[in-house]
């Protein structure tokens, strides 16, 4: 996961500066932040366990970011995960 969104964050990077791009590398370093600090595997298995990470970088980006936007989490591991408290 954090390969995925290091390739996303050069991506954006390249990308002229825009209110967009300033918000999209936000977003990307909170996520980053929460994954590296995160307690417990279980939760992390929980919640991406199904994104098909061998499917190429676009297409797990396009699964983690659906589990980011459409997850419910079902513990305070999960939530700090899904940066639900920003």
């Amino acid at each position: 996961m954090q390969e995925i969104f290091r390739w996303v964050q050069a991506n954006q990077e390249a990308l002229p500066d825009s209110p967009e791009k300033a918000a999209n590398l936000r977003w990307i370093a909170l996520r980053l932040a929460a994954l590296e600090q995160a307690d417990n595997a279980a939760d992390l298995i929980a919640l991406f366990g199904g994104v098909r990470f061998h499917s190429g970088m676009r297409s797990a980006f396009r699964g983690m970011h659906y589990v980011y936007v459409a997850a419910i989490p079902r513990s305070e591991g999960q939530r700090k995960l899904l940066c639900r408290d920003e």
